[in-house]
């Protein structure tokens, strides 16, 4: 049974060759060990080649990220149990043989090892008493090495079975790499809810060798927190700090504090209190941040209308959602709580007007170089669905407006599969939808108004009937047929999109392009602000 030693790493040479010189000293050595550099270039060729009696294999992995490094360590093993380390730790002389042993009698799928600080100070003893008695001791049981919750799980010394692994499709969050911490809480999260055998071994010791100052440390509380957050949001939380009524629970401090002077006990007090309100800073600020937008970043769509086709292919029996993103409707997702939540469920976006891409572009979405709107695009996704043969429903407007626009689609593009449409005005759901799957479309094109608030309906309609509809695009285009075919005009291009519409419809809709425009600035202060907190 082979057994392999991962070590994701990042310039700090040191460190490493510290770590690699602990591993030396094992009574039971590796059959392999592996470093993983983090790093665009490697900086690690010459010291690996000083380690030949380890069996060292240094692979570079240029996406940066612990969770990257970590995933790559598993990806290219090619053994039966996997044992993580940190470059800044130190392995016991019997680290391997134990943290191994109950993986090689078959006894155990995941071993949680100890983890000591090499340097102590009263800040180091205040940190490791906050993290052992707030945290581990409501997660392990020291007497029996039982595991109760997975997130006690630390990446800086455990092992687990490959086959496990793969089996389970278990792997490393790259999503919390933003934070630099809990991609490892998640990992244990992972394992623990996929019925792994978790066991904790006092024996597999390792040695922390970072060493901590007060701010520093509570920068990395913060960070620390945020990710929690995250954790929280997928559905992973245990409230566990409901046994504690105070920051301080006095039963588990007043040991700790035994022997120290007054002033040792205020510092130690203070720094337990700040480490804990950092913590509580940093979730609730993530906890609070709409990270929704990231979602849109992440799912956006460029170059349509061939985005939408090959959006088709991806189909796997639920219809896909197509939404638009612009300064209405980020607008609208702070104005309707249903709004939002049906908005936010989308499996695809596309930047439809200036103020959306001002704030993906700010997100990252560098790829974003100009709208893309429905009326624009449209002719050449006829064209496209002709070719492809794709059956298509309308669903929206008003009467006239749909049933001349259709005629107009038909003599222009008289091979196209319009399989039928109706007008937005209707109260029997479920007789419109019994007409649309009994036409069996591919895409349904969905316009709809607004309620009386002026919240947009299509995107709610279509997110709470989606399951319902034997189609596989449902895409919402808004006033799709009210401005098609739409006249090229030679102002209107990204920037002056708002000057454009305000002399179109300075009346009607004057006062809402005026508020988009003002919640477009608005929200590019407000990611501009969060961007920096986390940088922080």
């Amino acid at each position: 049974m082979k057994i392999l030693v991962r070590i994701p790493s990042r310039r700090r040479k040191e460190m490493l060759v510290e770590c690699l010189n602990s591993l030396r000293r094992q009574t039971m050595l590796p059959d392999e060990v592996m470093v993983v550099e983090n790093d665009e270039k490697s900086q690690y060729k010459k010291i690996v080649k000083t380690f030949k009696d380890l069996k060292v294999r240094l692979v570079l992995e240029k996406r940066i990220g612990k969770s990257m490094a970590r995933n790559r360590g598993i990806k290219e093993a090619r053994g039966e149990i996997l044992a993580f380390l940190d470059d800044d730790c130190e392995p016991g002389s019997r680290w391997l043989e134990s943290i191994s042993r109950s993986l090689i009698k078959g006894e155990a799928d995941v071993v949680l090892g100890e983890s000591l600080e090499k340097k102590q100070s009263l800040l180091t003893e205040a940190y490791v008493f906050q993290y052992n008695r707030f945290f581990l001791a409501e997660r392990i049981n020291f007497t029996t090495g039982e595991v109760w919750y997975g997130d006690a799980l630390n990446s800086r010394n455990f092992s687990v079975r490959k086959e496990y692994l793969t089996k389970n499709n278990i792997w490393f969050d790259h999503r919390y790499d933003r934070f630099g911490f809990v991609e490892d809480t998640d990992f244990g999260e992972q394992l623990k809810r996929s019925g792994a055998r978790m066991f904790y071994e006092k024996k597999a010791v390792v040695v922390h060798k970072d060493e901590e100052f007060l701010w520093p440390l509570l920068k990395k509380k913060f960070r620390n927190g945020q990710a929690m957050a995250l954790m929280n949001k997928k559905g992973i939380y245990h409230d566990l700090q409901s046994k504690r009524k105070k920051w301080l629970a006095f039963e588990k401090s007043r040991d700790f504090l035994k022997g120290k002077n007054v002033v040792e006990i205020l510092y130690l007090i203070l720094v337990l209190n700040l480490i804990v309100l950092f913590y509580r800073v940093g979730f609730y600020f993530e906890s609070i941040l709409d990270i929704n937008l990231e979602r849109v970043r992440d799912r956006l769509i460029v170059g349509l209308p061939k985005a939408i086709f090959r959006l088709l292919k991806k189909y796997s029996g639920v219809p896909l959602l197509l939404f638009y993103i612009n300064a209405h409707t980020l607008g609208l997702v702070k104005l309707s709580k249903k709004f939002k939540r049906a908005y936010y469920r989308g499996d695809a976006y596309y930047a439809d007007g200036w103020g959306g891409i001002r704030i993906l572009r700010k997100l990252g979405a560098s790829e974003l170089e100009k709208r893309e709107t429905a009326p624009d695009f449209f002719d050449n996704f006829c064209k496209m669905a002709v070719k492809q043969q794709t059956r298509i429903f309308f669903l929206g407007w008003r009467e006239k407006v749909v049933a001349k626009k259709i005629k107009y689609l038909k003599w222009k593009f008289s091979k196209l599969k319009i399989v039928g449409w109706h007008n937005g005005y209707f109260k029997e759901d479920k007789k419109i939808i019994g007409k649309i799957n009994q036409l069996k479309p591919e895409i349904l094109i969905v316009g709809m108004g607004a309620d009386g608030w002026g919240v947009s309906k299509q995107e709610i309609w279509s997110w709470e009937h989606r399951r319902e509809l034997k189609v596989k695009i449902i895409w919402c285009t808004g006033a799709l047929m009210d401005n098609y075919p739409r006249k090229k005009e030679s102002g209107f291009n990204n920037r002056s999109e708002w000057w454009w519409r305000l002399k179109m419809h300075p009346i009607k809709f004057g006062p809402r392009y005026l508020l988009d425009a003002l919640m477009t600035e608005v929200s590019m202060i407000r990611v501009g602000l969060i961007q920096k907190m986390r940088r922080w």
